[in-house]
């Protein structure tokens, strides 16, 4: 169904799709963690953490072949857990190994380094960084290395994202990510901090930056606000505009996800707190109330500049949704390369989207046991 609506002073003709079936279902007893999808030339490839290979599938989902194994030597992972290409070469990114791994005609052609001394190094964290995406033409993106418990303190701000050129020629701050609230931590009383858990906020109102697999553009979109910024792979604004939100009181949101981590982490002395009551209010305590529910969770860029962004239904996130919610589905909207919103449509709200290519987006649904199934929607225009 087609309608027209004005945003931002922009008349834009917008395709909605109603709740669908997905296009495409890949299940396979060897995905255990399913942690990065891309597309190419009729072929899917799915990276999994844990089972420390990378399968690839044609386009009607019959495997065709496995990459890599266990282990640290060529052709070999421990932990890939992204990916993407250079031209045709594909690239795996692998954080136990520490390098990225290139792959060519099913054989291995090379190796960049994961991790990076930062200089100057960030304050209250360690000097080290981890190459997050490999750009077009082999510049980094690499972010400092910044561990949850002091991120639940919120000593830090944000985090600088560091534009490494193939030869470290040039090295400069693409721009800086705002992770304030990002994470949140909780602990029993007299605990010291290192001691305490800690998990994503699942109301998180700060920066999400998302690549697409070619490393061809760089959105930064900022969750609170609904504010979108596109760069150039060297960093460069193209454009930033931000769209209109209902604001939404977040107050039966966070009631609704403190009862949730009460039932889910069990025995709450076990946990070391006296009591329910003691643990419930230390889960209330951790989390940084926001003025209102962020309106955006994730983002998702595609190679043809599009960017896909999940809108949040009241009293969910990417990281929680209620058991009312959980069989329940969640707007995504599609961007263009100009920023233009040129389709809505409504996935499940359990869905973790991992890929896009243009009207297509590829991601994860889990049976009740955890198991995942690789499926692909496309919007209906």
């Amino acid at each position: 169904m087609k309608i027209i609506t004005a945003a931002l002073g922009l008349i834009v003709c917008v395709a909605i799709a109603q709740g669908q079936e997905p296009e495409l279902r890949i299940a396979s007893d060897d995905f255990r963690e399913v942690a990065s999808i891309t597309v190419r030339e009729g072929h899917v490839y799915v990276a999994d953490k844990a089972a420390r290979a990378v399968f690839v599938f044609d386009e009607r989902g019959a495997p065709v072949r496995v990459i890599g194994r266990e282990g640290r030597g060529p052709m070999e992972f421990r932990r890939p857990d992204r990916l993407g290409w250079l031209g045709d070469t594909l690239w795996v990114r692998d954080t136990a190994n520490q390098r990225f791994t290139l792959i060519d005609s099913g054989s291995e052609v090379g190796t960049v380094p994961l991790s990076y001394q930062i200089d100057p190094s960030h304050e209250h964290l360690p000097p080290v960084g981890w190459g997050e995406w490999l750009l077009t033409g082999g510049a980094l993106v690499i972010a400092p290395i910044a561990p949850w418990n002091i991120l639940a303190q919120g000593h830090v701000i944000s985090l600088p994202h560091i534009y490494r050129h193939r030869d470290d020629s040039v090295n400069r701050i693409l721009f800086e990510r705002d992770v304030r609230h990002e994470v949140y931590g909780f602990r029993p009383q007299g605990a010291a901090v290192t001691e305490g858990m800690f998990a994503y906020h699942p109301f998180a109102s700060g920066d999400v930056v998302t690549v697409p697999s070619d490393g061809s553009t760089i959105y930064i979109v900022n969750r609170g606000e609904y504010r979108v910024t596109r760069m150039s792979p060297s960093g460069r604004v193209l454009w930033s505009r931000r769209y209109p939100f209902d604001r939404r009181p977040a107050d039966t949101a966070i009631e609704e996800f403190a009862s949730f981590m009460v039932d889910l982490m069990g025995d709450a002395q076990k946990r070391g707190f006296s009591s329910p009551v003691a643990f419930r209010r230390a889960v209330e305590d951790g989390l940084t109330v926001p003025e209102h529910l962020p309106p955006v969770s994730t983002a998702l860029a595609a190679p043809d500049g599009s960017l896909w962004v999940r809108r949040e239904a009241a009293g969910s996130s990417i990281y929680f949704a209620s058991p009312s919610q959980v069989p329940g589905q969640v707007e995504w909207d599609l961007l263009d390369a100009d920023g233009h919103i040129v389709g809505l449509t409504r996935l499940p709200i359990r869905f973790e989207a991992l890929h896009a290519e243009g009207d297509a987006i590829w991601g994860v649904l889990r049976d009740e046991m955890g198991v995942p199934t690789v499926v692909k929607y496309r919007l209906n225009r």
